[in-house]
This record gives structure tokens, C-alpha cells and sequence, in this order.
């Protein structure tokens, strides 16, 4: 029984006994491998992935060589491979016996009781494999993490509804250690305390609220500042009980993703955004990749709730490689049954077909022809429904709307502007940002100040290739991260193998992480 953790740790066992894959490229192709399992990946893709800056002959023989590795360090087998290669896959055998914390996670029931969850999410110990930022580990990152936001608000609102107050105290805690300071956690834990007649703790939890929320440039919640004036006047009567579980459920219901970094500018396109989508039924944001199309997604949604009287439903395609499961993805957002001997389309039509909702679809690109398809025949037949796509290729409807979003603002080379004038333009302050994430006491100044803006030019203002490269702040100074660009600013010209045009900037960045 081989038992991996990719959550907070890289760890492997077999039979209980650890296992050491011992280069970084082939724990994360061991990692690529098991997140996907049952899925024959192509090697010239797999060589691409881990090493988009070798050439095409190293790559490949990168990929023999950490393929060796992980077949030296596993168990032998008994009477099954973990591993199905051949001369032109590699995929991970689904059928042997294996656990795995991220799976574990990703497919527990959406109607587990409590005491379920508790046990499910007891295996989650933080970000997916914390010190890898290959590209494709970040997207799966930030996908895993919102489940787990989202679960543990879910639990918070059963735990509220059992009055299991010293659970509270205990997930609360953890969520907000293992999350991103959720101010749901922070509610939840002011009712326990209250609760539980310590009203000084109620005070001190509201003021670690305001503390935490304040790192990403926001305030407190209305909901939060009113159930937190009800306990401090002693109102935590069954009104105020009833409050507080609407405030948590309200969270629970919500499938929408919660990204694990705050929203720097973008208020002109959230603009632009809610002005086409007021006007259009299907709207497209296409763009390349890490330009940030699923976060203005994500933020368009939250800020799209009390327009839509039926809510907002979001569906993510990025782990679905088959056209034909789109629409249990939907029916299974929805949580809604299959009806036998109906098509599911149907199913779905039948549904939405009086619904004022916004769909949200993410990441459509590599399934256009199947969304293209299902997506012209529910706003057919759903009139008051309303969808959003993001994706790198639009899907060519006649009735979409699409528009291209653009990279974050940038100064301009010639430009010689302060530091406060710089603060100013979006792109900087997200490498700012990120890189206090990654070093606390990172400070932008005169001295790091132009640096850090040639960093952002030379990214093309991309978002996720801003983040990437200010994460390694870890362990390279400002003028290192330049200097490693200036060295593989070739790709920007000549590209990786398996990179599209649009794509080779966010390339050369992703390359930092895997070459230092």
C-alpha cells in the first residue's frame, strides 16, 4: 500500500515505511503523475513541463532519468506496476492500491456530516507542495486550497448548528493557521467564545480579525461588525445564534473559489466587466495564461451574488480533461441528480430554465467544442440565465461577447518616477505584495525600486509571472531574480517546445524555479 502526502509535505510510504525520491524533478513528476492518475501523458509534454528551458534531447533525457529514480525508490511490485510507461506515455496506475491527502481531499462527499469532515480535512496540513512553483503546481494549489476553504466553512456552519463550541474553538483556530485568515473562522470563533461566557476573547478574536484583514488592504465585513456589536451588548440570545448560522451558511453555500492572496487593482476592468455583462448573456474573458483571468472571474462572481436572484454558480474545468463530464461537473455544482433514461442536458435545462443565475465557467480552452456546444443550448432554452467563460480561445458564438484582459499597467522604461509614483501602478504593487508574503521584511525603496519595475517589464506585466518570480525572494535578492531573467531571456523569443507565443514569458519565470 503506497500512502503519499503532498499537502504541507512531499512524503511517501510504503507499507508504512518511508520512501525517498530524491531529486526535486522527480518528486514533481511523481506528484503531476499521481494527481492525474489513469491519465497517458505524452513524454515530449511531461519533458516540456519540467524543463521548458533545456533543449529538446536534455529534456527528454531529464524525463528517463527522473522516471528511473521513481521506479528505483518504489516498492517493487507484487502483482501491479504503480507506474504504465511505454515508449510514448507515462500515466499512473489507478488501478493499484494507494492513498493519496490531495484526493482524499478533492472527492469527499458534499453532504458529509461533521464528524466526516473533521476526519477528512485532519489530513490537510497546508499548500500543496510548499516550495515548488513549477506552474502547474500553482494552479493545482490554489484549486485544492478553495476546496479546503470551502469544506471547513461548510463544517464551521454544521459545528454551529450542533452548539459544538470546544470544536469550534479547535477548526477555527485551524483554519485560520492553515487558511487565508477567513474571516468566516473569525466569526465563528467569536460566537463560541461568547458562547462559552468569555467575552473578553470575543474582543481580542475581533481584533485579530480586523489585524488580519488589514494585511490585505480590506476591513471587516458589515455581517462581522454586526455580530460582533450584537455579542459585545450581550445579545447572544437565539436571535443572535440564528444570525450567526445564517453568516456561516451563507458562506458554506457559496461554491465560489477563495483566493489565497488579495486582489490588487483591476477596478477600471471590474468595471468595464459589470458593464458588458449587464448588457450580454454570454461573456468571454480570454487572455493568455497567468494573465489573470480567473481571479477577475472570481471577483466578478463574489461581486455578482445579490444581482442574480438564484446566486452565482461556479464550475472549473482545469482538472477535466473529457468534453463528454462537463455536464456532471455542472449537475454536480448544482447538486442535482441524474434522472435515468433523460439526457443530462435535458436535466439541467429543465432546471435552469427559470433560474436568474450567473454560470461561471473556468478555464474552457482546452474543451472548446464541448462548451461551446452545451453552453449555446442552455441559454436557449434558460432565458434568464446568464454565463461567464474564461478562456485562452473564445468559443466563437455568434451571440458571445468577448473581451481580451490585458496585462497588469506598467511604467514606462524611460520614465524616472519615486518610489510612491511607482507604488502606484498595479504590477509593482503586486511584486510588492507577494514578496512580503515570501520574506516579511521585504521593503520596496530607492535602492531595489527600478529594479523590481525592469523585473515587471520584463514579464509583460503578466500576474502569475510577477508572483512566481517575487516568491523567490526566499532566496535570491532583486537583483539576482533580473539577472536570471536577463540570463533566459531568450525564451522570450525562441519559446519552450510545448509553449504557445502568449506563453513563453510566464515560462521564463516558471523556469527560476525549477533551475535554482
Amino acid at each position: 500500500m503506497l500512502e503519499v502526502r503532498l499537502l504541507g509535505s512531499f512524503e511517501v510510504k510504503g507499507n508504512k515505511k518511508s520512501i525517498v525520491i530524491s531529486s526535486r524533478p522527480a518528486q514533481s513528476l511523481f506528484a503531476y503523475l499521481i494527481l492525474s492518475p489513469g491519465i497517458s501523458h505524452r513524454r515530449e509534454k511531461l519533458a516540456g513541463l519540467l524543463w521548458p528551458d533545456s533543449l529538446e534531447e536534455t529534456a527528454r533525457g531529464n524525463l528517463r532519468h527522473a522516471l528511473w529514480r521513481i521506479h528505483k525508490a518504489l516498492p517493487p511490485k507484487n502483482t501491479i506496476d504503480y507506474l504504465l510507461s511505454d515508449d510514448m506515455t507515462i500515466a499512473f496506475n489507478p488501478s493499484s492500491e494507494y492513498w493519496l491527502d490531495a484526493e482524499s481531499l478533492a472527492k469527499s462527499s458534499e453532504n458529509a456530516f461533521a464528524d466526516e469532515l473533521i476526519t477528512i480535512l485532519s489530513n490537510y496540513k497546508g499548500e500543496l507542495l510548499p516550495g515548488f512553483y513549477d506552474e502547474w503546481v500553482v494552479l493545482e494549489r490554489e484549486h485544492l486550497s478553495s476546496i479546503f476553504e470551502n469544506k471547513m466553512a461548510r463544517l464551521m456552519s454544521l459545528l454551529q448548528n450542533e452548539k459544538r463550541w470546544l470544536d469550534i474553538l479547535d477548526w477555527g483556530e485551524r483554519w485560520i493557521k492553515l487558511g487565508q485568515k477567513p474571516e468566516p473562522a473569525y466569526r465563528a470563533l467569536m460566537s463560541a467564545h461568547a458562547a462559552k461566557g468569555d467575552m473578553s476573547k470575543v474582543a481580542a478574536t475581533f481584533e485579530r480579525c480586523v489585524k488580519s484583514l488589514h494585511e490585505f488592504g480590506v476591513k471587516p465585513s458589515e455581517k462581522t461588525k454586526e455580530l460582533y456589536e450584537n455579542l459585545k451588548s450581550n445579545e447572544q440570545t437565539p436571535k443572535a445564534e440564528s444570525t450567526m448560522a445564517k453568516l456561516v451558511g451563507e458562506e458554506a453555500a457559496s461554491n465560489i473559489p477563495v483566493p489565497l492572496t488579495s486582489f490588487i487593482g483591476r477596478q477600471k476592468e471590474m468595471k468595464e466587466i459589470a458593464r458588458l455583462l449587464s448588457s450580454s448573456r454570454l461573456l468571454t474573458l480570454s487572455g493568455s495564461g497567468g494573465v489573470g483571468k480567473t481571479r477577475l472571474a472570481i471577483q466578478t462572481a463574489n461581486e455578482s451574488i445579490r444581482k442574480f436572484k438564484d446566486g452565482v454558480l461556479w464550475v472549473g474545468l482545469a482538472g477535466l480533461s473529457d468534453g463528454n463530464l462537463i455536464l456532471q461537473e455542472v449537475t454536480k455544482a448544482l447538486d442535482i441528480r441524474e434522472i435515468s433514461n433523460e439526457p443530462l442536458i435535458e436535466t439541467l435545462k429543465t432546471y435552469l430554465k427559470s433560474k436568474d443565475m450567473l454560470l461561471v465557467i473556468d478555464n474552457c480552452e482546452h474543451l472548446i467544442r464541448a462548451c461551446a456546444e452545451y453552453i449555446e443550448q442552455l441559454l436557449a432554452a434558460c432565458p434568464k440565465l446568464k454565463i461567464l467563460i474564461t478562456s485562452i480561445e473564445v468559443l466563437g458564438l455568434f451571440n458571445e461577447t468577448t473581451w481580451q484582459v490585458p496585462s497588469l499597467p506598467l511604467p514606462e522604461i524611460q520614465q524616472q518616477l519615486s518610489v510612491k509614483e511607482l507604488y502606484e501602478f498595479a504590477s509593482i504593487k503586486l511584486f510588492h505584495e507577494r514578496a512580503g508574503y515570501a520574506k516579511s521584511d521585504f521593503t520596496l525603496n530607492e535602492k531595489n525600486a527600478n529594479t523590481i519595475a525592469q523585473i515587471c517589464q520584463r514579464l509583460d506585466g503578466i500576474p502569475l509571472a510577477i508572483e512566481l518570480a517575487a516568491a523567490r525572494i526566499k532566496v535570491l535578492s532583486v537583483n539576482e531574480i533580473s539577472s536570471r531573467l536577463d540570463d533566459r531571456f531568450s525564451l522570450l523569443t525562441s519559446g519552450s517546445r510545448t509553449a504557445i507565443p502568449r506563453h513563453q514569458t510566464l515560462r521564463a519565470t516558471i523556469s527560476l524555479s525549477i533551475c535554482f
